[in-house]
């Protein structure tokens, strides 16, 4: 809606990938922005899946 606001302050990072790709036809950036996204999803993933996991032995 802002197309990135100010300066592209409120820009996020995949859709700035989109446009490194499609429109600057800049693949190999793009593809080193998506296998960070990648890397970052894990991550965040990772953390919430160890912060919220139950034991299975323990009683409900």
């Amino acid at each position: 809606m802002t197309n990135g606001g100010p300066s592209r302050r409120t820009e996020v990072m995949l859709t700035y990938l989109y446009e490194q790709a499609i429109p600057n036809t800049d693949y190999g950036y793009a593809t080193a922005l998506a296998i960070l996204n990648l890397a970052v999803v894990l991550i965040v993933a990772s953390v919430v899946y160890f912060i919220t996991r139950r034991d299975p032995t323990e009683a409900r």
